[in-house]
């Protein structure tokens, strides 16, 4: 099973959206980044703790340790990036533009216990971001404004940055990979 969401958070809309994980799971841990000075994963307490720009969110309490290997240059260790912990790409924010962050995991379709319970994690995750998400994201003309395209359907957008979308025209919020401009539907 793979799941994937396009997101649009700024700095507060991932503090909020760390408090909503530590309500829900509050055993949860945020790992900052995949490449650890030490065995032990970098633990953080919220999204916006982290430094990484990928961030990763585990559950202790449906996957009891964190495999490992050494890194190939002898000074780091390696620790896993999907199937037992969600990755959270961060999203790129600068002066005039929010691109695009992705939130994924790809999980063994097996019916042993520790996927059930991890599928039964990531659907709860997957409901908290949707309930947290807000409606209204339209494709823009950087240029003038106009909307090109009013149902964007493959992004979530947090409260926050759809705020600072409409706060100023230069404001956008950008597909990381393709040449799109979105903002907020005022």
């Amino acid at each position: 099973m793979k799941r994937s969401l396009n997101i649009f958070y700024n700095k507060t809309d991932e503090t909020e959206f760390s408090e909503l994980l530590l309500k829900n799971f509050p055993e949860i841990a945020f790992i900052d980044g995949c490449y650890w000075p030490t065995p032990e994963p970098p633990l953080k307490e919220s999204i916006t703790a982290c430094k990484e720009n990928l961030v990763y969110l585990w559950n202790p309490h449906v996957i009891k340790t964190l495999p490992y290997e050494k890194h190939s240059d002898g000074a780091r260790y390696h620790g896993p990036q999907s199937g037992i912990v969600i990755q959270y790409l961060r999203c790129r924010i600068d002066e005039n533009n929010i691109r695009n962050g992705c939130i994924s995991i790809g999980i063994s379709d097996s019916d042993d216990i520790e996927s059930i319970k991890m599928k039964k994690f990531v659907n709860d995750v997957w409901k908290i971001i949707n309930k947290f998400s807000v409606p209204g994201l339209v494709c823009v003309s950087p240029d003038t404004g106009e909307i090109i395209n009013d149902k964007i359907p493959q992004f979530r957008l947090g409260k926050h940055a759809a705020k600072w979308s409409l706060e100023h025209e230069s404001h956008f919020l950008r597909d990381a990979t393709v040449y799109n401009y979105y903002k907020a539907n005022s």
